[in-house]
């Protein structure tokens, strides 16, 4: 960690010849010289004073806030700091960090939604983090209330790597419900970052403005249930600026928090229904996958059949179940009972579901 290109990342409104004045005034990477001590070895008639002094004092803060909360830093001058970053306009100077930072460069999904996702939505965002993941991809999403807790949690279910981007600082996440999901990313080989400290108080309008990372980190971002005026759709606008694939859940045409994304849907998102949608963007294929995290060697073949057609279906009556796999209708919703009890799918009486 270079003290050096901390206190530069500091300086967001100088020009180059400032910037370049100052860099070569440092000529110890360990040593940052106070405003006085630039007095004393160089003429400093090229910097304002008052705004050396300022970034001076948000250095020490900083430097302090790392070591308080045991955090890397990373820089728009670090050899690390990934290219995805660099290709979009207000880029972060800086990005605070704890955990895996090689995942940051790795085949990557934004998974984001509403903060009151209907149970429909919370099955879609674990089946979807859970499959994607499985294929290799990083999930990426802003650890808020809702679509993005379950869709980071959908990933490590499936022991994969996910990335949370706070709109708040690490050391004080928001929100405070999350914190353990936080530790369980990190202690998992997954990675959480901010651009934000806790030296200045967070804003209701970073949460917005952080999303512009959560789009750039990813090579493709896919919503599951937004209302008409979420934030979500803040996301999708920077993806489209971006470049990246946009991918939407159809809902329900009564469903408020499906009304953003079945607009998304009109004007041009891929309409996804299944992960071999997503997949075929990239040239994947999602017939190899065999679900692991169940234990399904024990269950006998009906049980397989059954648990393999919901699977595969998502959203299974019993119904539609027996049509499907010509086994009778009293012994599909038997063994939907008993695939309910032994927490292999979910099932309430009605409709049965991929845990």
């Amino acid at each position: 960690m270079s003290r050096k290109k901390i206190f530069l990342s500091l300086f967001k409104k100088c020009n180059i010849e400032e910037l370049a004045y100052i860099d070569s005034s440092i000529n110890d990477e360990g040593y940052i010289p106070t405003y006085e001590d630039m007095i004393s070895i160089s003429n400093c008639s090229e910097i304002d004073n008052k705004m050396y002094i300022s970034k001076y004092s948000s250095f020490t803060q900083i430097e302090e806030y790392l070591y308080k909360n045991n955090l890397g830093v990373l820089t728009y001058f670090d050899e690390k700091y990934p290219q995805k970053l660099r290709n979009i306009a207000q880029a972060p100077r800086m990005v605070f960090y704890k955990g895996n930072l090689d995942i940051l460069n790795t085949l990557s999904m934004a998974i984001i939604g509403t903060r009151k996702p209907s149970n429909y939505g919370i099955w879609a965002t674990k089946k979807f983090s859970r499959e994607l993941s499985l294929k290799g991809f990083c999930v990426i999403s802003g650890m808020a209330s809702g679509i993005d807790k379950y869709a980071h949690e959908g990933a490590l279910e499936s022991d994969g790597k996910t990335i949370c981007v706070l709109g708040s600082s690490i050391s004080k996440p928001y929100p405070k419900t999350n914190t353990k999901l936080m530790e369980k990313v990190i202690n998992s080989g997954g990675l959480v970052i901010s651009e934000y400290s806790d030296i200045k108080p967070i804003l209701p309008v970073n949460f917005a403005y952080r999303n512009r990372i959560v789009s750039a980190l990813s090579d493709g971002i896919l919503i599951i249930e937004a209302g008409m005026k979420s934030g979500t759709l803040i996301t999708a606008d920077f993806g489209l600026e971006q470049g990246k694939n946009i991918f939407a859940i159809p809902g329900s045409i009564d469903s408020v928090s499906s009304i953003g994304t079945n607009n998304l849907i009109k004007q041009g998102a891929q309409l996804v229904t299944n992960t071999n949608d997503i997949l075929e963007m990239y040239d994947m294929n999602f017939n190899s996958y065999e679900l692991d995290d169940k234990n399904i060697d024990n269950l006998s073949e009906t049980e397989k059949n059954i648990y393999n057609y919901i699977r595969t279906k998502g959203l299974c009556t019993a119904d539609l179940i027996s049509i499907n796999t010509a086994i009778n209708i009293k012994d599909v919703i038997g063994v939907l009972n008993i695939l309910d009890i032994k927490s292999i799918i979910n099932y309430d009486g009605h409709i049965a579901s991929i845990k």
